[in-house]
């Protein structure tokens, strides 16, 4: 593979890659079960798999680069918050920073202990309290104006920064409450959107959709025309998150189901034959394709796919080889209109959709993911197509044309044979003259009506 091992004493490994001459370090981090499993090395060994078996002065650490698809990363700030800060539950790359190829230098990560920015080029992470008098007020909406200006939705209401200070890592950022809640059910922001004329488009729990006047600093709430004061009408107004779809209409996801809102014409678009499909679901993330496709994902159910063109509505869950019924975030792969596929976080693992033939591939922890679990909603994909998915411990980051299944065929090996329900081992009165691995043939009398194998991959 083009890869040099180098070993060292005390200080853990390091892999060259010959093609790009870059090396990528591993050393022994006691709070990461994944590890190397010390840092004191002695000797490598390579199987036929490909896997590199390291012998340490603490036993035997096994590798393997098909294993490892995922680069696995964890918050690296001081406690008291450092255990809730590596629940990862929003993400969003700044613009701020980026070298000459236009690559990210920053990445803001929203946790359950408060707000991160990330300097990915030199690895350190700098931790803010937005609402310093109410510390772990999490993130729940970000969105970064072109002028610099973070804007962060929490449940104490909408806050922005002054000012997010250049690519300075030295500098603090500061924040401003701007929307307080209004009550603790009232005024959450759970979502944020920009509009096309600077101001923004907000979703505030317990008070539908509102557009946000960064200049006057006023807020003007938009609901539906049939708003009545309903317990149907409330539970509308109990907005989870919107997302942009096409056309620039924003899909608004609440406890009620799915609506549709035209910024253009600031009014609400009606579905009832979507309406009527969607509502025995409980939706959380969507995705919409360019060709009108929706995609859904549910807290029970598994993955929906409508499909405007013929009304018809399609549901994949475990059954069709999804690894949990629970979507947390959909993205799209890339913008390829006629191959569309999708990455999806669940609460067990992370699946790759093939749209075009409705395939699955599923990947887990020990494809070197942060954790089985994700978070919902933490999802984001750079202009370069990298992908990052939040989780309970961390967040992964990966290009999707890097991430391949194996197409190592082990190799297999019977271990045991048992006639009748016992073990049969070698022995002049015995059915097998040597172990079962070295036989080649066995003869069987009528009597041994019931025999089974165990095998093993190697």
């Amino acid at each position: 593979r083009g890869l040099i091992w180098l070993h060292t004493f005390g200080g853990g490994i390091d892999i060259l890659e010959r093609r790009t001459k870059r090396f990528t370090h591993f050393n022994h981090d006691p709070k990461d079960p994944t590890s190397l499993g010390s840092k004191q090395i002695y000797t490598f060994f390579e199987d036929s798999a490909g896997t590199i078996w390291i012998g340490t002065d603490s036993g035997i650490s096994y590798y393997h680069p098909m294993w490892r698809k995922f680069r696995s990363r964890r918050l690296l700030v001081k406690a008291p918050y450092r255990e809730s800060n590596q629940s990862v539950i929003r993400i969003l790359g700044s613009n701020i920073g980026r070298n000459e190829a236009g690559l990210l230098r920053h990445v803001w990560l929203g946790t359950e202990a408060g707000l991160n920015r990330w300097d990915r080029q030199k690895n350190r992470f700098h931790f803010f309290e937005v609402t310093p008098k109410t510390p772990d007020s999490q993130p729940y909406a970000l969105y970064e104006a072109p002028n610099q200006i973070l804007w962060v939705g929490t449940g104490m209401g909408l806050h922005r920064s002054i000012p997010i200070s250049g690519s300075n890592p030295s500098i603090p950022v500061r924040f401003e409450t701007v929307l307080p809640r209004i009550t603790g059910g009232r005024g959450v922001i759970t979502a944020i959107l920009p509009a096309i004329d600077g101001n923004l488009w907000i979703a505030s729990y317990g008070l539908v959709l509102g557009y946000y006047n960064t200049t006057s600093n006023t807020v003007r709430y938009f609901s539906p025309e049939d708003e009545v004061k309903s317990e149907s009408a409330r539970s509308r107004n109990l907005i989870i998150t919107m997302v942009r779809g096409n056309r620039n209409r924003i899909w608004i996801i609440s406890k009620d189901g799915l609506g549709q809102f035209n910024p253009k014409t600031r009014q609400f678009i009606a579905n009832d034959k979507l309406s009527k499909q969607l509502a025995p679901y409980r939706i959380q993330s969507l995705h919409q394709s360019h060709s009108g496709v929706l995609w859904l994902g549910t807290m029970e159910n598994g993955l929906l796919k409508y499909d405007p063109q013929q009304d018809k509505l399609t549901c994949y869950s475990k059954q069709q080889g999804m690894p949990s019924n629970r979507i947390q975030s959909i993205i799209s792969e890339s913008d390829n209109h006629r191959n569309e596929i999708l990455w999806i976080s669940t609460e067990r693992g992370l699946s790759r959709f093939h749209s075009q033939t409705d395939q699955f591939d599923n990947f887990f922890a020990s494809d070197g993911l942060q954790g089985n679990e994700f978070n919902y909603g933490s999802v984001f994909r750079s202009d370069k197509g990298k992908i990052f998915f939040g989780g309970k411990n961390g967040f992964n980051i990966f290009m999707p044309n890097e991430i391949r299944k194996s197409r190592f065929t082990p190799p297999l090996m019977i271990t045991e044979l048992k006639v009748l329900n016992r073990s049969v081992h070698p022995g002049q009165a015995s059915l097998l003259k040597k172990v079962i691995h070295l036989t080649d043939h066995i003869r069987l009398s009528h009597s041994d009506k019931i025999i089974s194998f165990r095998f093993s991959a190697l």
